[in-house]
């Protein structure tokens, strides 16, 4: 009886896998855990799950400079200097184009995207806490009008590359499960890959096989599948002990920008004392748009 219920188990855990990721998007609204970050890193272990983290970063950025735009033009019609909103919004503008230029091959792709995020959280701060003392709650009727009509085109194509993305981080996540678990079915990858077939359908394939598979046959997946989990993990608590007190320099650094009016840069450092190499200049996407 218990090795019914472990064997059940095992295949409960591994058909819950393929609801596989990104479910959640990422939120420079508020500052979040670094267990938040750390469950957005371990999905980036591949070149697809990375370049999704960076265009999920990426319309984050967007939507706040568009916000941005409609909260200094509502601060301008009531004749109020904006010229710390623009500062802010030129700093998103470039935070977006390092964004954009970061390789999701690369090395460095996981540091950098902990880090241009933790940017991208402290300027949205900077921003709202600014726009605080310029507007008041008789401008929130306007200013909510304004945000309804602002243009999302550039939203839209963004959401669009990362639907197709995560299409393909999932079809790649279901092949190599298949190949865990020995099965053999590329008209259904073919299927799944281009969207016509279901993960119910993917599902239903894993628990036929499942079945049919040997005592030994469906302990050695597991452990192979326990043990890839655990790697991801571990690889995103070093990769969050790594860049902790780069992150923090960031924070400090633009938490003062108000006051010291003299901006900011990030060196780059990740607090062992060596600077981090230059983004590759290639760009993520290449030739996948």
């Amino acid at each position: 009886m218990k090795k019914a219920i472990s064997l059940l188990l095992m295949l409960l855990m591994i058909v819950s896998i393929i609801p596989f990721a990104f479910a959640e998007e990422i939120d420079t609204a508020e500052a979040d855990s670094e267990e938040e970050t750390q469950n957005q890193i371990a999905l980036m272990g591949t070149g697809t799950g990375a370049e999704v983290r960076l265009l999920q970063l990426e319309k984050a950025i967007t939507e706040n400079i568009i916000r941005g735009q409609e909260v200094i033009a509502e601060v301008e019609s009531k004749g109020n200097d904006t010229s710390i909103l623009e500062d802010l919004i030129s700093d998103m503008e470039d935070l977006k184009s390092r964004v954009q230029a970061l390789d999701a091959e690369s090395e460095e792709a996981v540091d950098e995207f902990v880090a241009l995020k933790a940017e991208a959280i402290e300027l949205s701060k900077q921003f709202r806490d600014e726009a605080k003392t310029l507007l008041d709650k008789s401008d929130a009727d306007a200013l909510r009008t304004r945000l309804k009509e602002m243009n999302r085109s550039e939203i839209t194509q963004l959401n669009n590359q990362i639907r197709n993305r995560i299409r393909e981080y999932n079809a790649e996540q279901v092949k190599n499960l298949f190949g865990i678990l020995g099965i053999e079915n590329e008209e259904l990858l073919a299927n799944f890959s281009n969207g016509n077939s279901t993960l119910k359908e993917v599902r239903d394939v894993i628990k036929t096989e499942f079945k049919s598979m040997t005592q030994e046959e469906k302990k050695s997946a597991f452990s192979e599948l326990k043990e890839a989990g655990v790697k991801k993990v571990i690889t995103a608590k070093a990769v969050m002990e790594k860049v902790r007190e780069r992150v923090q320099n960031i924070r400090e650094k633009i938490s003062n920008y108000r006051t010291n009016q003299t901006g900011y840069e990030d060196s780059g450092n990740d607090g062992s004392g060596q600077e981090n190499e230059e983004n590759s200049s290639n760009g993520r996407r290449g030739g996948n748009q």
